[in-house]
């Protein structure tokens, strides 16, 4: 053994005698081993730089970082986490998971510790352990066997090298765990800053001020990791020396074409950095100095196919990040196809609509009359300054700008159109497009994406960007004004960039707005000032409901709507959530849009699987985003008229009534396979598109065909809520889990409960804990009663949604979709004992008053004189079931029946009312179980019954791989009843659950019911 080998024995030696002296003492927590430890490690690696700080630990750092140099220079290598002697969870495979994972994904070479025994681990990976001392009664023995191997470790552990990154997924999976480490260790910072005057308390107050309102903690968090994060990428790419790089270095890297970039990230990340923060970000420096750019940019800013590689990694680094928030902020990348039919449709449209022969190239300009921001003048009635300003005519704006794919798809496309003049492209980029190319964008790592995006996309046509000439992306809120407050030089930086952004808002004359805006129908952009805009997509509704009428996507049409009326001309192109086509609550919307717009045109792209689309031949019809939500491309057409636009108004034509002053609609639809509509997108031009002329009636106004020929025959009837006045949607518990059984409760408000088609459960219906009792109308479902269920809307194509119960109901009796809601007709209303208005529970099951028909006299009364009968509630009720099962009346009306509740026609004789009544008689006591027809479905093969698998095969239904109903009909396994298929869901609710015999034999009624349904309905449509 070497001097120097001894004298490391020796430091091991002292080491373990020294925690042997803690721990005898009985009181030593695992915090009294820690000086000893620092000491061991600072010995074994005199030139490294060993830290044990309490105050970076409080928040979040492991508790010992090993960093190659000293001061400011130093680079971290390693780190070490230590538990109290004698832990045993070293591998974090319990109480220590959480933790332990965290630094297992982020960090490159960590120890686990209990200061006896040492767990490597590497790239998340298990490496070797080694455990240097053995607890011996109240003493700890050095292993003197085991120090060798020790000693080894720590040399190698303290040497090792971050992996070499050299694909666009790898360092995107790294970059996220370290960012998530970081975000994890702010907050942590931040909450333990009780008082809130640190820096980075600062900072969160300065983004909550200037930017994001209602911006948290965690919130603030992630926008700061990806600060840095996208940060340090954008100086990597742009460093020719990696082996010297750190974040000093790229605090000067960072493009000035992204001031704001820079600026921020010298900030929070170079010069001033918090000293709680330092240790990753110095190590997220270390990932990148190793990161091979090369290899990994090898397809960056190229387009291959239908993916830009750009946008992967983003979407690579926000999965491995949080899947969760890019769901939330309605993250989906645009497909290529998409962005270059909307980019080609727009370049096309100025042409042809606007006579602007190089469309989207265009660099004329035109003067506008506007206020100065600076000066007063007192000569003018308003004392505002008024002064001629200069813009480019067809200015761009995305305000959704994500990834900058729609700018970097126009960079292409005018690029593309300059051939002959590649010598004047750097000057026609300096002054022709980058004044005129606009992108808002809120959160921060795609704004950071979009800078370096452009600045490739731009780099590789030749351009050489001027060291002061930023790209017109800014980081802002579309949808709110902008803040100008200046607190603290961080939030002078944020104002400034809110500033420039406000400058486009307010004064750039916008003629083009396109993109893909996100979909968040709990939108958190509740700003008065798009709040109020939008008041006009709700003008006179009278719906329960019109919160979908607050998702963004809704509100950056109406911001869209606002620009091109403000200017007075121009183009609005998105690609959107489809909903406000032929969403019910949007016709005030749609009419809003036509009284504005010159010419609409609305390429339905379907896709939607909760409406259960197909494809024209019965195919599937696929999203082209992975979603489930149907999409369209909107292209809306505003030509100038003849009165110039009041520049302080946006609502010069919002109140035309005349028809031939609403807009022309035109319509095109596309189903089938998501890559089928890709190369429609990709050989079709705008003007090839064999667009159908539509003309929307009011009071609808509806973006798709609709066949209202028979409207006046329909309007004739007479509605169900017309008929049937009290009525309501059913009850929701907001806690179905707790509340809703399959088995009864054992207390006074036990209810039977109609809960799904043909599936009976229980409701403990306690008016204190049910927070949508619904107990005005339900009260009257208490007694003896039956209630009709509908809907007053569907987005199935076809109406299926009716059915009849007499107990109380769920909201989601009929259907799971949200427009789909049930309503309840009970037939028989009870009085209030004393006739007051009582909610009593217990009076509503053993009033014996008279009840009355839930029927209008006047309706009744006609439907009497028709068939020349007094009839009962029961007859009407019946009439009215078979009508609605009537397969002639679902399709003839079937436009009709999407939009509200049913009308009813009246009977037209004695002889048509009894057979329809005959029938809706036999529905009714089908579906309440009284009267079952008989069984041939069978359960033969013996088993335990549970329920593994649900499939049908060979009029086999099987709940496991060897149990099966047999004898059951396919048109009994795919029969709907509203918008659920019995015979599928009753199964697939009782997963993994054992069937009963009472279980087995109700669903062979369900079959039986199901079968004979079919039957019936087609009895209906048989004339006599």
């Amino acid at each position: 053994m070497t001097d120097l080998d001894k004298s490391k024995f020796q430091f091991v030696a002292q080491y373990i005698d020294d925690v042997s002296k803690q721990f005898a003492t009985g009181k030593a927590t695992e915090h009294s081993y820690r000086p000893a430890l620092a000491k061991l490690l600072g010995d074994l690696l005199p030139n490294h730089t060993v830290t044990n700080e309490p105050t970076r630990i409080k928040c979040g750092a492991p508790d010992y970082i090993i960093a190659k140099g000293g001061g400011a220079t130093s680079i971290p290598v390693a780190f070490v986490e230590a538990k109290d002697v004698g832990d045993s969870d070293l591998d974090g495979n319990r109480q220590h998971k959480e933790q332990f994972n965290r630094y297992k994904n982020s960090l490159d070479h960590i120890l686990f510790t209990d200061y006896l025994d040492f767990h490597r681990y590497e790239n998340g990976e298990f490496s070797s352990s080694i455990r240097i001392a053995e607890i011996k009664g109240n003493k700890i023995e050095l292993v003197e066997a085991n120090v060798p191997m020790f000693l080894e470790m720590v040399a190698s552990f303290a040497d090792a090298q971050p992996q070499k990154i050299t694909s666009s997924t790898k360092l995107a999976q790294i970059m996220a765990a370290k960012a998530k480490l970081l975000a994890e260790v702010i907050e942590r910072t931040l909450v333990a800053d009780t008082e809130k005057t640190g820096e980075l308390a600062g900072q969160w107050k300065s983004f909550q001020r200037v930017l994001i309102h209602d911006l948290t903690e965690r919130q603030f968090a992630d926008i700061y990791a990806q600060t840095i994060c996208y940060g340090m990428f954008a100086a990597r790419l742009h460093d020719d020396t990696p082996e010297t790089f750190s974040r000093q270095e790229a605090a000067t890297l960072i493009p000035k074409t992204n001031p704001f970039l820079r600026k921020v990230f010298q900030n929070v990340a170079a010069y001033d950095v918090d000293t709680s923060i330092a240790w990753i970000v110095d190590d997220l420096a270390e990932t990148f100095r190793v990161t091979d750019m090369s290899k990994v940019m090898k397809n960056f800013g190229k387009t291959t196919g239908q993916a830009d590689p750009m946008i992967h990694f983003y979407e690579d680094f926000l999965h491995y990040y949080d899947p969760k928030q890019k769901k939330a902020c309605g993250v989906y990348y645009t497909p290529e196809p998409v962005v270059h039919f909307i980019v080609n449709a727009v370049n096309e449209i100025l042409k042809s609509h606007f006579h602007l022969s190089d469309g989207l190239a265009d660099t004329s300009k035109v003067t506008i009359r506007q206020t100065s921001n600076l000066y007063t003048d007192n000569r003018t009635k308003d004392h505002k300054r008024y002064e001629n300003r200069e813009y480019h005519k067809v200015q761009i704006l995305d305000p959704a700008t994500g990834t900058g794919t729609f700018l970097a798809e126009v960079v292409h496309k005018i690029y593309s159109s300059m051939e002959n003049q590649k010598g004047a492209w750097q000057n026609y980029v300096e002054e022709h497009l980058l004044p005129r190319l606009n992108g808002f964008e809120f959160m921060m790592a795609p704004y950071a994406v979009a800078h370096l995006k452009l600045d490739m996309v731009l780099a590789q046509t030749g351009y050489k960007a001027k060291q002061d000439k930023r790209l017109r992306i800014f980081l802002t809120n579309s949808l709110e004004e902008c803040d100008h407050d200046t607190g603290t030089l961080f939030a002078q930086w944020l104002a400034q960039e809110a500033n420039e952004a406000n400058l486009v808002k307010r004064d750039t004359p916008v003629m083009v707005m396109m993109g893909n805006p996100p979909y968040s129908v709990s939108s958190s952009n509740k700003s008065a000032w798009i709040q109020e805009l939008s008041e006009i997509y709700k003008k006179n509704l009278k719906e329960r409901n019109i919160q979908p009428l607050s998702d963004d996507y809704i509100k950056f049409i109406r911001l869209g709507h606002y620009y091109v009326e403000k200017n007075g001309e121009g183009i609005l192109a998105y690609i959107s959530n489809n909903s406000f086509i032929d969403g019910i609550i949007h016709r005030q919307m749609r009419k809003a849009l036509m009284e504005t717009f010159d010419e609409i045109y609305i390429l339905d792209l379907h896709g939607n699987t909760r409406k259960k689309e197909t494809a024209l031949d019965g195919g599937k019809d696929e999203n082209v985003f992975d979603i489930m939500q149907g999409v369209s491309i909107n292209i809306f057409i505003k030509k100038k008229q003849n009165v110039t636009p009041n520049d302080s108004s946006c609502h010069s034509r919002l109140d035309r009534e005349s028809p031939s002053s609403l807009a022309k609609l035109f319509h095109y639809e596309l189903f089938g396979k998501r890559f089928e509509k890709y190369a429609f997108l990709a050989k079709n031009s705008f003007s090839d598109i064999p667009w159908n002329e539509l003309t929307p009636q009011a009071p609808q106004y509806f973006f798709v065909p609709k066949d209202f020929s028979v409207q006046e025959e329909y309007e004739k009837g007479f509605k169900v809520d017309e008929l049937m006045k009290v009525n309501t949607n059913g009850i929701k518990t907001h806690h179905d889990a707790d509340l809703v059984a399959m088995t009864a409760f054992g207390s006074a408000c036990n209810k039977p409960y109609y809960y799904r088609v043909l599936d009976n459960r229980f409701i403990e219906y306690d008016l204190e804990k049910v927070e949508r009792h619904r107990y005005s109308v339900m009260k009257h479902m208490l007694r003896e009663n039956i209630s009709l269920v509908s809907c007053k809307q569907i987005i199935l194509p076809n109406f299926q949604h009716v059915f009849v119960s007499k107990y109380i109901s769920d909201i989601n009796s009929i259907s799971i979709q949200t427009k789909e809601s049930s309503y309840v007709f009970p037939l028989y209303l009870y009085p209030n004992e004393n006739g007051d208005s009582s909610t009593s529970l217990h009076f509503a099951q053993n009033n014996k008053l008279q009840r009355k028909p839930n029927l209008d006299e006047k309706i009744w009364s006609k439907i009497d004189k028709n068939v020349k009968l007094k009839t009962t509630p029961e007859q009407v009720f019946d009439y009215i079931y078979g009508v609605l099962h009537t397969p002639s009346y679902r399709e003839k009306y079937k436009e009709f029946l999407k939009i509200d509740f049913p009308r009813i026609p009246y009977p037209e004789n004695k002889e048509e009312f009894e057979r329809i009544v005959s029938v809706g008689n036999k529905l009714r006591k089908l579906h309440l179980m009284e009267e079952i027809p008989p069984q041939t479905t069978s359960f033969d093969i013996e088993g335990d019954n549970v329920v593994t698998e649900v499939r049908f095969e060979n009029e086999k239904v099987y709940i496991s791989k060897t149990q099966y109903f047999a004898n059951v009909p396919e048109l009994a396994w795919n029969f709907y009843i509203g918008g659920y298929q019995p015979a599928q869901k009753w199964l697939k609710d009782r997963k993994n659950r054992v069937l009963s015999y009472d279980d087995i034999s109700h669903y062979r009624k369900i079959i039986a019911i199901l079968i004979e349904t079919h039957e019936l309905m087609q009895k209906l449509d048989e004339k006599p």
